[in-house]
Order: structure tokens, then C-alpha cells, then sequence
């Protein structure tokens, strides 16, 4: 995800200004150090100048981007999964959606309703007859 952001920012095209204030910019190796343990502020400065390179050549069609196995797409897989509702829970759902407050409202004022299988038709026997 790191990595990606990275990429993001990189990948925006920055001015000459813009990379002179950031070069000059006092202890920003040291900030991003305290932001993760373990790392000196010449590893952080190391990593950058890697990074900026690997972007250099995938921009370039050197190498492509590499695709990293990560636990986020796993929980997102895993999350599509599920049992689908039966038809029975699915009408009680819009049912219950038809009952609230401002819907039931909303279809009196506009005189129909609908459902999954398309319009609702009134029963016969409140149209009346003539």
C-alpha cells in the first residue's frame, strides 16, 4: 500500500521549484526515520533514491510493476464470499424497506410500487368496480 502511494506521488510531475523546496526541506529524513523504527535517516535516504528509480523504470517499460501478494487482497476475497439470501429473505428485506417511514411515504405519493421482479400490479379486489 506503501509502495502504491509512492508510486502516486511520484508519479505527479513536480516543478523545479517544487524539487528544490523539497531537497532543501531541514530534517525530512530524520521526520520520516520517526516514522518507522529501526530505520536511520541515511536508510530512508537509500530507499527513496531506490524507489524513484524502480518508478524511472517502470514508467519507462524497462520492468513492470511488480505484483505483491498482500493480506489486504486476501480479506477482500474472503469478504466477497457468503451465502446469498433465499428468495423468502430477500422479499422480507424489501418488504421491511416498503414498511419504513419515509419509503412508505414516497410510494403513496407516487402511487405505484415496484419489486425485484418488476411493477407490483394492485390486487383486484381493492380497484373496486364501477
Amino acid at each position: 500500500m506503501i509502495y502504491l502511494q509512492s508510486l502516486l506521488l511520484l508519479s505527479c510531475s513536480w516543478s523545479r521549484v517544487e524539487d528544490k523546496i523539497f531537497e532543501q526541506a531541514p530534517d525530512r529524513w530524520h521526520k520520516i526515520t520517526g516514522k518507522i523504527p529501526g530505520k536511520t535517516a541515511s536508510d530512508v535516504k537509500e530507499n527513496y533514491r531506490a524507489l524513484v528509480h524502480d518508478v524511472s523504470e517502470i514508467n519507462s517499460g524497462r520492468i513492470e510493476l511488480p505484483l505483491y501478494n498482500s493480506k489486504l487482497k486476501q480479506f477482500e476475497t474472503e469478504r466477497k464470499k457468503g451465502i446469498p439470501w433465499t428468495e423468502e429473505e430477500h422479499r422480507a428485506f424489501v418488504g421491511d424497506i416498503r414498511r419504513s417511514e419515509p419509503y412508505a411515504s414516497a410510494s403513496a405519493s407516487v402511487g405505484a410500487s415496484s419489486s425485484a421482479n418488476g411493477p407490483v400490479s394492485a390486487p383486484t379486489s381493492d380497484l373496486g368496480s364501477g
